[in-house]
């Protein structure tokens, strides 16, 4: 099971877990080797349906010159974020003694803020860039036994997340509505759409729609016994804020299960595996600024077999104002 492909214990985690290479180098041995299924791209949104009086349409508001920011402050909540790689149940024949030798418990980062900018690109469209600006370590666990390799492991996710710190960590690009519509790295993806994709067509109090992302993807050689989607976004109420500027509310939950079965002979045996990923967001959107007030994200990971998860966590994002001019160089 590849780390990437599992998509993430906290987005800054995840971006981590990518950059070291003993993590790199156990994912590409078998049978993790099996490279996993390219990820499907999304389908085009439809047409936008013709203005209505009932309906509001929203859309990110972005001035040619003037950027916007958001600032992004995620902290785990119960359990932390926690992750074990049991990399022996996947060695076969003589790789096993290329990977750990006992399970690696690895620790996310406590909180962490990253700020994400949103700018006009001279084709219409919107670039966006999130720079991680803080990260906390998580406390000190207590040292139990580990061999070399494991150590090495835990080494090198501790130096990925300290060296993330005053980067770029993810670029992309997008329309009015959020949708994004550059290449990217799915779990580089899920984090633009679950932060700032709106509905495409104009909607009305009680109106749903979908979110296009694409939480959980096991590799090549897993057989799904069960799965399970679900994915609902609603605008709840239009209202004005204090100020009375027009506020629509907006409410998702995206989950996806899977719970299955690796089959390749190259295993040592047959493995039992499960993932499940819950993203329940509440924003509130300023309707004539194009922005968010604010939009709070709740997730929940949960995994078993050979990486095993169970963190929970916060994303709470706001306007940044103005636009630090440091971030805006960094490229």
């Amino acid at each position: 099971m590849r780390f990437r492909s599992c998509a993430l214990f906290g987005s800054l985690f995840a971006l981590a877990l990518g950059a070291c290479p003993e993590l790199e180098k156990a994912a590409a041995e078998p049978p993790a080797a099996l490279a996993p299924k390219p990820a499907p791209k999304p389908a085009p949104p439809p047409h936008p349906s013709p203005p209505d009086a009932a309906k509001v349409r929203l859309r990110w508001k972005v001035e040619p010159g003037h950027p916007i920011a958001f600032e992004l402050v995620q902290r785990q909540l119960s359990g932390g974020a926690q992750l074990r790689l049991d990399a022996v149940k996947l060695a076969a024949g003589g790789k096993a003694a290329a990977l750990p030798s006992r399970p690696i418990d690895l620790s996310g980062p406590a909180a962490s803020t990253m700020v994400a900018i949103l700018s006009r690109l001279e084709s219409g469209s919107l670039a966006a860039k999130l720079i991680v600006t803080r990260v906390e370590p998580a406390p000190a666990r207590k040292k139990g036994k580990k061999d070399k390799r494991a150590a090495k492991v835990e080494a090198q996710l501790a130096k990925a997340l300290e060296s993330m710190q005053g980067t770029v960590q993810v670029r992309g690009v997008m329309n009015d509505a959020g949708f994004v519509t550059s290449d990217m790295k799915r779990e580089q993806r899920n984090l633009l759409v679950l932060c700032f994709e709106l509905p495409n067509n104009d909607v009305a109090v009680g109106d749903t729609w979908k979110l296009s992302a694409d939480l959980v993807r096991m590799d090549t050689g897993f057989v799904a016994d069960d799965e399970q989607r679900s994915n609902e976004a609603t605008l709840t109420a239009l209202e004005k804020d204090a100020a009375g500027r027009p506020v629509a509310i907006i409410d998702f939950v995206v989950a996806e299960t899977e719970k299955g079965r690796f089959t390749e002979s190259g295993l040592k045996a047959l493995l039992e595996a499960a993932m499940a990923m819950a993203y329940k967001g509440h924003g509130e959107f300023l309707v004539d600024e194009g922005r968010w007030k604010q939009l709070v994200l709740l997730s929940a990971t949960t995994s078993s077999g050979p990486v095993k998860a169970d963190t929970q966590s916060q994303l709470v994002v706001r306007p940044l104002e103005p636009v630090p001019p440091k971030l805006l160089k960094l490229e």
